[in-house]
C-alpha cells in the first residue's frame, strides 16, 4: 500500500514537470509573438515561424490588427507575465530534477499562481465586455480554440497550485518551533524537577526576606520602647 502511494506521488509532480516543460515553448512562442508584431503577424518577415498565428488571430481579436492598430496593450502585458512564468518554469525544473534545491516547491507554485491568475483575468476581461473578441466565432470554433485550451490552463494550474502548496504547508509545519507554553502532561521529569527546584528556592527567599523584615521592625519597636521608659 504503502510502495502505491509512493508510486501515485511519484507519478503527481511527475505530470508537474511534464507540465512546465510543454507550457514553457508554448508562452515563449506567444510572448515573441505579441512583442514582436507587426513582424510575427501576415505580411511580416518573421510571420513563417509563427503560421499558426494565422488563425488564431481571427479566433481571438485580442491578437489581430485592429486590436494592434488601435494600440491595445493586454495582449504585450499578458506577454510580460508569459516572460517571468517561463524564468519561474525553468527554474522549477532546474531546482527539481538537475540542482536539487528546497526552493523548487516554492518557483513551481508561484508559476502555477501567475498562469492561474492571468488566465482568470483573461476569461473575465472577455466576459465583462460582452465578448468583444471572441464573440464572433461559432459554438464549436470557440469552444475548440478558445474555451477549452483556457479551461485547460486553469484546471492544470489549479492542481498545481494545491499539489505544490501542500508541500510548502507540510514542511513549514516540520520546520516550525515548538511552542514555548507546554501543558503539564508533555513536560519530561527533568524539566518538571528544575521548575520544583526554581519554586522552592524562591519560596526560601521569600521567607528569609520576610523573617528579616519582622527582625528589624522588632529591633526597631524595641528600642523606641526603651526610650520612652527612660523619659518616663
Amino acid at each position: 500500500m504503502a510502495q502505491s502511494d509512493s508510486s501515485s506521488s511519484r507519478w503527481v509532480y511527475t505530470c508537474i514537470s511534464v507540465w512546465f516543460a510543454i507550457t514553457a515553448p508554448i508562452m515563449i512562442m506567444d510572448a515573441l509573438y505579441c512583442l514582436l508584431r507587426p513582424r510575427t503577424m501576415i505580411g511580416g518577415d518573421l510571420h513563417w515561424a509563427f503560421g499558426l498565428y494565422e488563425v488564431y488571430q481571427e479566433v481571438d481579436y485580442v491578437y489581430g490588427v485592429k486590436a494592434f492598430e488601435n494600440g491595445e496593450g493586454f495582449a504585450d502585458a499578458a506577454a510580460i507575465l508569459n516572460l517571468l512564468e517561463i524564468f519561474a518554469n525553468l527554474l522549477y525544473l532546474l531546482t527539481t530534477h538537475v540542482l536539487p534545491h528546497p526552493c523548487s516547491p516554492l518557483l513551481g507554485y508561484s508559476s502555477a499562481l501567475m498562469t492561474l491568475s492571468k488566465t482568470i483575468l483573461y476569461v473575465t476581461q472577455e466576459y465583462f465586455c460582452g465578448w468583444c473578441a471572441t464573440g464572433h466565432n461559432t459554438l464549436l470554433k470557440a469552444a475548440f480554440f478558445w474555451y477549452m485550451p483556457n479551461c485547460v490552463w486553469i484546471l492544470l494550474s489549479s492542481l498545481t497550485i494545491y499539489v505544490l502548496g501542500r508541500d510548502i504547508i507540510s514542511s513549514l509545519r516540520v520546520t516550525s518551533p515548538s511552542t514555548s507554553i507546554s501543558s503539564p502532561s508533555s513536560r519530561t521529569p527533568g524539566a518538571s524537577n528544575h521548575e520544583a527546584k526554581l519554586k522552592l528556592n524562591s519560596e526560601t527567599a521569600s521567607q528569609t526576606q520576610s523573617q528579616s523584615w519582622v527582625g528589624a521592625s522588632s529591633g526597631a519597636g524595641g528600642g523606641s520602647a526603651g526610650k520612652t521608659l527612660k523619659v518616663h
